[in-house]
């Protein structure tokens, strides 16, 4: 579906699953990280518990159908390979702070002179514009600023928030969806949009007809509390084992012989008749991709041994 699409993926936590959706539908998505790993992104928990950046399942879990370079952006010099890095891409999808790439000289205005056809989609906790653009905030406050964790939880007690990363994961297919609406609407106009995505507006959205019934009883509603009733809880071993999902060959396994593991992963997302929308390879390793990746964007040899002396790989 998106083969001929290249995706430049300089996102946090936040935005993997936006990058991985893409990938699983074709699109050429290439990581870049800071020299030496995303710290952040290459959490715990790890693999067999053993401390180690290639070992994060959740970089594992995200960054699947994806390949991996290294890029200090803090440089001049990393900087300079990055806009060359946007003349060979069709996308870049980032979660910068408002005001980044501006710093660098490349808002969107600049960046769309110099790029005409690019497609900059930006995943922010609070959207681009507005009061609370520059505001910094995790998952955890997103979910409690945009609605969510005021109705989750017992009426007697303060609100909760689910285990998982609710802003960020509903973040991801509204990204992904704006970026194939941008790339359709670039076939007929040959220029590139800017796709902003707001984690909180995301989850205002994931309510649905709460603040319809605001509008017509003012009073706050109350959490309902949690009652699965006689429904069985299903926990991650029991989903791994259910017949229903293994007759649809939900899972794929995928081998890391250099971790001495096969990982099962969830086939995610849609099925189609065609079976186009798959897993394409496994997440990256730091920097696993530079030569290719640099080679094909149009770096020479010796510029990629320059950058990589000079630290900005």
């Amino acid at each position: 579906m998106l083969d001929d699409v290249r995706v430049l993926d300089l996102t946090d936590e936040s935005g993997f699953l936006a990058g991985k959706i893409l990938g699983y539908l074709g699109a050429e998505v290439v990581m870049v990280e800071p020299p030496g790993g995303d710290a952040a992104g290459r959490r715990a928990p790890y693999l067999a518990d053993v401390a180690d950046r290639e070992r994060s399942l959740a970089w594992l879990a995200l960054n699947t159908s994806k390949r991996g370079i290294t890029l200090d952006l803090e440089r001049a010099a990393g900087r300079a390979a990055f806009r060359r890095l946007l003349d060979w891409a069709d996308v870049l999808l980032d979660t910068f702070a408002p005001g980044t790439l501006e710093a660098w000289e490349l808002g969107w205005d600049a960046l769309h002179a110099r790029h005409p056809r690019l497609v900059r989609c930006a995943i922010t906790p609070f959207g681009l514009t507005g009061p609370h653009a520059y505001f910094r905030a995790r998952d955890l406050v997103v979910v409690a600023m945009g609605g969510n964790a005021a109705s989750i939880g017992d009426p007697a007690r303060p609100p909760v928030r689910c285990t998982m990363p609710t802003a960020y994961y509903h973040a991801a297919p509204e990204a992904a969806l704006g970026v194939l609406m941008a790339l359709q609407a670039r076939v007929a106009t040959g220029r590139g949009q800017l796709v902003d995505v707001s984690l909180q507006e995301v989850l205002l959205g994931a309510l649905l007809g709460s603040p319809g019934l605001h509008a017509s009883d003012e009073r706050a509603p109350q959490r309902g509390g949690a009652r699965p009733g006689s429904t069985q809880a299903n926990d991650a071993r029991a989903l791994l084992a259910l017949p229903q999902l293994r007759d649809r060959a939900l899972f794929a396994t995928i081998e890391y012989p250099e971790l001495g593991a096969a990982i099962e992963h969830p086939a995610f997302f849609a099925k189609t008749s065609r079976g186009t929308i798959a897993i394409r390879r496994r997440a990256p390793r730091v920097g696993e991709h530079n030569e290719a990746v640099y080679r094909e964007a149009g770096f020479g040899p010796a510029e990629v041994e320059k950058l990589a002396a000079e630290g900005a790989i």
